[in-house]
Parts: C-alpha cells; structure tokens; sequence
C-alpha cells in the first residue's frame, strides 16, 4: 500500500509529538523525494514546530525557503511562535514584520511580536508593537476554556465572571489551588 498525504501527515505529527526531529526531516524528505509528494501548508508547519521547538530556528527557515512557503502565515507563524519560546529576537522580528504585512487585519502576530520582545525585555518593541495594534483597531480576543460537567459543556471566558455559578467555582479552585500546594510541600516541593 501507497502511502499518500495523510499519512505522511500522521507521521510527521507523531514525530512531532515524540521530539523526534531526524526521524521527521526523513519522514519529510522520504515524502517528496521517494514518493513526489509535495508538502501542504499542515506538512511543513508540522516540521517547522517541530524544529523550533528543538532550537532549530535556522533549519526550520530553510525549509520554508526550500518548499517556498515564505508567504504562507500558517508556517510563518509556526517558526515565529519558535522564536518566541528561544527568544530569537533577529529572526522573530523579520517574520513578525513579514506576518503583519501578510495578514494585517488579525492580531496574532502583533501579539507574537509582542511576546518576543517582552522575552528579551526589549520594553520600548512590545509598547510600540501594543501602539501599532491598536491603531489597527484590531481587538485581541480573549481566551476560551471548555469544561464538560455531568455532559454538559461550559464555556468559560477569561476575565468573565458572569457565570451562574462562580462564586462555587472559585471556591473549589481555591480548594484545589491549596490541595496542589500542600502536596508539592508534602513531596518536598516549594516555589
């Protein structure tokens, strides 16, 4: 059997999972070299997570160059998120400016941009980043977490506390926040 796309796909994802990054460049080169297929924005973002998370900014980079994916924000954003996490403050800007050119009217690169420089504590970038976005006018959407409760779903929004039910919520976070603490000290364990 003839693997196609999807599980080339799979592969590469558990690679990534696994932090197996040599097994997922050969995944990767296996792909288009033995069997003609040429990645997909999911392929390549997929490689380039997993590089990034390994430190590999620079192969990552050549990857986006080598499939020619220098305009695709889905990839771009994968490797400036890495940027972000090794505080590759060079590289993340470069693609942070490419990224807002590319896709102006959403917020995630400013707020990566942001986050890159509050890692190298470059104050006056993430101010100047924060005035950019918003003279866009662009609002950064706040989180969302969903909790399934008995089979029922709730939907919780950060900073929204308009819940039925948030004054019990609270409290068993705060039991379950003292719970955690006492056991860390418990096992020897103290911030």
């Amino acid at each position: 059997m003839r693997p196609d796309s999807v599980t080339f796909l799979t592969l590469l994802t558990a690679c990534n999972h696994s932090g197996l990054v040599e097994e997922g460049q050969l995944c990767l080169d296996s792909m288009v070299e033995s069997y003609g297929i040429f990645p997909e924005t999911e392929h390549l973002s997929c490689i380039i997570d997993l590089l990034g998370r390994a430190g590999r900014l620079k192969e990552a980079e050549d990857y986006i160059e080598r499939f020619e994916f220098g305009g695709d924000p889905i990839v771009l954003g994968s490797l400036l998120a890495a940027c972000v996490l090794h505080g590759e403050v060079p590289m993340g800007e470069r693609l942070g400016k490419r990224l807002l050119k590319l896709e102006p009217a959403t917020t995630s690169p400013y707020v990566l941009l942001s986050n890159l420089y509050a890692t190298d504590e470059k104050w006056h970038g993430v101010a100047e980043t924060k005035k950019l976005l918003k003279v866009s006018g662009l609002k950064k959407e706040p989180g969302h977490s969903m909790v399934e409760v008995n089979d029922t779903f709730e939907k919780f929004t950060k900073g929204d506390f308009s819940h039925s039910r948030i004054l019990d919520i609270r409290e068993t976070l705060r039991t379950l926040s003292s719970a955690e603490g006492e056991t860390a000290i418990s096992a020897g364990y103290q911030n």
